[in-house]
Formats: structure tokens, sequence, C-alpha cells
């Protein structure tokens, strides 16, 4: 295989003795733009490599920063805290229609406390919802008569209550002559807990 490589190399330097002044400029400057075309592309692989390079040493600076901060304690209380906070927020319970119940009852309860007459609250059964997701959300539909004072009292109520109750809509239907009647939508975060 090396004899064939010096044959042909030899062949190649017999041809450009034997060629003319201006074949051999010809080939010169075709072997100068290979050369050129080669010294760009090295060129272009090196600078991406060395792009590479910094983005990998960046990436591992932030993950050693990531890993330092998860060792500190005032960071795994920042989670503590907040894990807690999202638990007392939602609806924890093993049991998903247990769990619609305490919604709908907490939220009946934040109603007719604060003064809305005629409470009538069911929660929203999800057909797209993974039967065995451990966080959701349930979905509920508030039915009452409607008066200013109750409202925003059951508004300020659900501000202030434990549940993180979300609003999705409200619509208020009727006169003022044969009274009128508030419609909610809203819902709630949902944990599913594990069976003892």
């Amino acid at each position: 295989m090396r004899r064939r490589r010096v044959n042909a190399l030899q062949a190649l330097a017999r041809r450009f003795k034997d060629a003319s002044p201006r074949e051999r400029v010809g080939l010169a400057f075709i072997a100068a733009l290979v050369a050129l075309a080669l010294a760009s592309s090295t060129f272009d692989w090196a600078m991406r490599a060395r792009i590479a390079a910094g983005e990998a040493a960046s990436s591992r600076a932030q993950i050693a920063a990531v890993q330092e901060r998860i060792g500190l304690a005032s960071f795994q209380e920042e989670v503590a805290l907040a894990a807690g906070k999202a638990w007392r927020s939602s609806v924890v319970d093993a049991s998903e229609p247990l769990a619609r119940v305490q919604a709908t009852t907490a939220l009946e309860s934040l109603a007719a406390g604060a003064g809305l007459a005629n409470v009538n609250v069911e929660a929203v059964t999800g057909g797209d919802a993974t039967p065995r997701a451990r966080v959701g959300i349930i979905g509920l539909t508030l039915r009452a008569d409607f008066n200013w004072a109750g409202y925003l009292a059951f508004l300020r109520a659900l501000g202030a209550s434990d549940l993180s109750f979300v609003v999705d809509s409200i619509e208020v239907s009727g006169d003022l002559g044969s009274g009128q009647s508030l419609a909610m939508s809203a819902h709630v975060p949902f944990i599913r807990e594990a069976p003892p």
C-alpha cells in the first residue's frame, strides 16, 4: 500500500514536471485553494470546539453552584417551607372523591359564612385527569343568591383562606327587582396523599 502511494506521488510529480508553466500556475492555484479550504475548515472546527468547551465549563460551574446551594441548610429550609406552604394550601387526601367533598364543603362554608344565601357547591369531574396523579386540581362550581355585602365578604374570605382557591370566572345574572344570582367557577390544588 505504501509502495502504491509512493508510485502515485512520483507519477503526480512527473506530470507536474511535464506540465507547461501555465498549467503549473493553475495547479498551484488549485492547491492553494484546497489548502485555504482546509485551513478555513480547521479554523471553524477549532472555534466551534472552543465555544463548546466554554459552554461545558459554564454548565459545570452552574451545576457545581446548584449542588453547593442544595447542600446549604438555609436552602433546605426554604424548600421545606415552600413544600409546607403548598401542602397547607392544597386539599390533601388519599382519595380524590373525599378530597372533592372536602373542597366543596370548604368553599360552601366560606360562602355561607360570608353571608351568601342558598349556597350550592358542586365539584366538576374532569374527564382528562390522570387517575392516579399525585398532584392535580379540583374544579368547583358555586351558585348562590347575590348581594353586594355578602359577595365582597366572600371575596375577602377567599383571600384569607388557607386553601388556595383560584377563581376562574364569575357571573351575576338577574335584575335587582326579582333578585340576582351568582355563579362562580373556581379550582383548588389537590395532593394525593400516599396511603399509610
